[in-house]
């Protein structure tokens, strides 16, 4: 397991066993809620670099925006370097869809010129299908709720876990999927199924696989595409991924990437010997690493024991665990025995213990309890400990079926400090999910701090053709100028403010949020 937290203030990473993404985010924190829809709709413009005033000039002379009945458009720059055009008020689909089809009547002899009509999507997570069900009949539901074209929706293949119902991925407009999610199920033949959304994806680059960036812009010299992400070589998916030894790099590196400053990992493939950063039980089978961050409190090794490690970091302990599967009953309780022994030196002062407990409960959102949650809940409730897990979100995702078993135990003094506990999009290479949680208050004290430099503007960067068309776009002819001469200057300033907003690189994008986030990696599964 292992706990992360987020720098602006130090940063505690907890990893469980590296793992597969889990499928459930619907009852995550801010997933599950319907996502905004857009109160536009777009057409997007991509010409070959350099070519965009030129193109955007002809379009101008030739488009009259008051012939469509569109009053006005609002434009900006997409990270791809496109130019959005966003079409408001009633109607505005089809006048999008009008306007998209005048840009490709004109610019058709124009190459490298294409013109868009992107639309927002959203993902859900059917459950609970049988074997007679199909991903057509799913595909026509949703489009009946919806309110969509089936030719919208795209669906995966209905996969069955042993002993388990059907589970379906489906991709369509987020409008319908806020519909879809606001009804929670779907008729499918004799079945009703349940209905879940997924986060949105984040940004990813299909050139170099790296996220935060697109094709487009991308300046890393590495080609991956046609590699699988997370080990690195072609040829293969995720599930057919035999890299055992990449989930820890991939772990190392979701440290430094995410500027997590300490981590828990279960089962790790290796622990450096003597290495100043890193603590482990005798047996190797957890084990706490962390980085020095600036604000970051010292992190001390206080001791270790049967399948649990300790340190203190700042007023902070941390206790990772991993209790494998195979511990009959009286071994699992020596174990809790011995972790007992720690909580009891700490209290009240704030301390968690996190780990892969192989426990299961309704506490903490298990459909099929075992005596081993009902062990652990009986340990914890003596020691006055709160269970963080927050929802009924899988942390281990595995063909045969899902499971809770990647826990977070706290003290009342540490369970006051936690906030937003989830668990985390992400691919760690393993069937454990990464998990993460913030903190209302600091974990230790972060001198030397400041916010940073100032925004300012990158003016080497400037595109000047790009910057063209931004000018040509917003004061395309037809859309709405101020009547009153007195308006003009504020119009003037907010359309070069736009302008530079779209098309001047800013020098310092990234600034680092105030919040302490704790990043779980419950799921990290280290096997060896």
């Amino acid at each position: 397991m292992a706990t992360v937290t987020r720098n602006r203030q130090p940063k505690l990473l907890r990893t469980g066993r590296l793992g597969h993404q889990e499928g459930t985010a619907a009852k995550k924190p801010g997933a599950g809620a319907a996502r905004k829809t857009p109160r536009t709709a777009a057409v997007t413009l991509t010409c070959p670099k350099g070519q965009y005033a030129d193109v955007v000039r002809q379009a101008r002379q030739e488009i009259d925006l008051a012939d469509l009945k569109i009053e006005r458009v609002k434009v900006r720059r997409a990270v791809t370097g496109a130019l959005i055009y966003e079409v408001p008020g009633q109607e505005k689909a089809a006048k999008a869809d009008l306007f998209a089809a005048k840009l490709q009547e004109v610019l058709k002899n124009k190459e490298g010129v294409r013109v868009a009509r992107p639309t927002k999507s959203g993902e859900l997570r059917v459950r609970g299908l049988d074997e007679s069900a199909t991903t057509n009949e799913v595909a026509a539901e949703i489009a009946r709720i919806g309110g969509c074209s089936t030719s919208e929706i795209k669906t995966g293949e209905i996969r069955f876990p042993p002993k388990s119902m059907g589970s379906l991925w489906v991709k369509c407009p987020l409008a319908a999927a806020n519909k879809v999610a606001t009804v929670g199920k779907l008729q499918v033949g004799w079945v009703v199924a349940t209905v879940e959304t997924l986060r949105a994806r984040p940004l990813q680059c299909h050139r170099c696989l790296e996220k935060g960036h697109v094709q487009g812009n991308c300046t890393i010299a590495i080609y991956r595409r046609g590699a699988w992400y997370n080990c690195g070589a072609p040829g293969h998916k995720a599930n057919g991924c035999t890299a055992k030894t990449r989930a820890q790099d991939l772990f190392i590196h979701t440290l430094a990437q995410e500027r997590f400053g300490i981590g828990i990992a279960a089962e790790p493939y290796r622990v450096p010997p003597n290495h100043p950063c890193w603590a482990a039980d005798a047996d190797g089978s957890v084990a706490i690493t962390w980085r020095f961050e600036l604000g970051s409190p010292p992190c001390t090794k206080i001791g270790d024991g049967r399948a649990h490690v300790a340190v203190e970091w700042g007023p902070l302990w941390v206790v990772a665990c991993y209790i494998p599967p195979s511990v009959d009953r009286a071994r699992f309780g020596d174990i809790l025995d011995e972790i007992s022994i720690l909580v009891q030196r700490r209290l009240p002062e704030p301390i968690i213990v996190a780990g892969d407990f192989n426990a299961k409960s309704t506490s903490w959102g298990s459909r099929r309890p075992n005596w081993r949650g009902a062990v652990l809940e009986d340990w914890a409730a003596v020691l006055g400990l709160c269970i963080i897990n927050r929802g009924t979100s899988s942390t281990l995702v595995r063909p045969q079926g899902e499971s809770i078993v990647d826990l977070t135990w706290a003290s009342p003094s540490a369970a006051d400090r936690i906030d937003g506990w989830r668990v985390m999009e992400q691919e760690t290479l393993s069937d454990h999910l990464y998990i993460r949680m913030g903190s209302t208050s600091p974990v230790g004290g972060c001198p030397g701090e400041r916010d940073g430099p100032p925004k300012r503007w990158a003016l080497k960067k400037l595109d000047s053709d790009r910057l063209m068309a931004m000018i040509l776009s917003a004061t395309w002819p037809g859309t709405e100028t101020p009547g009153d001469v007195d308006e003009w200057p504020s119009l003037g300033h907010s359309t070069i403010g736009h302008v530079a907003n779209g098309h001047v690189v800013n020098g310092h994008e990234t600034l680092h949020t105030v919040q302490l986030d704790t990043v779980h990696l419950d799921t990290v599964i280290l096997d060896t």
